[in-house]
């Protein structure tokens, strides 16, 4: 996120129609390479220890804990789906 809350985007991530595979995974190396370029440009300058965001439930939360909260939400959200689905 930006300092002023807005979320960091790499637009040349995302897939255009009627490309070949060769061209949409040589695609997603790039931008996963910008994106990990623009983490640790982030992390350098410290941002890995400020607070990102103030959870209701949860705190305060670094970057990393957004990350944490995220992945526990769509892990509860995946069980809560397959136990109504079986």
């Amino acid at each position: 996120m930006t300092d002023d809350g807005g979320l960091v985007s790499v637009p040349e991530g995302e897939p255009v129609a009627g490309r070949s595979r060769a061209e949409l995974e040589r695609d997603l190396r790039t931008s996963t390479a910008a994106l990990v370029d623009a983490v640790h440009r982030a992390v350098a300058a410290g941002a890995a220890d400020r607070v990102s965001h103030v959870n209701p439930y949860f705190g305060p939360l670094t970057p990393l804990g957004c990350l944490q909260m995220a992945a526990v939400h769509a892990r509860h959200h995946s069980r809560k789906h397959l136990a109504a689905a079986g």
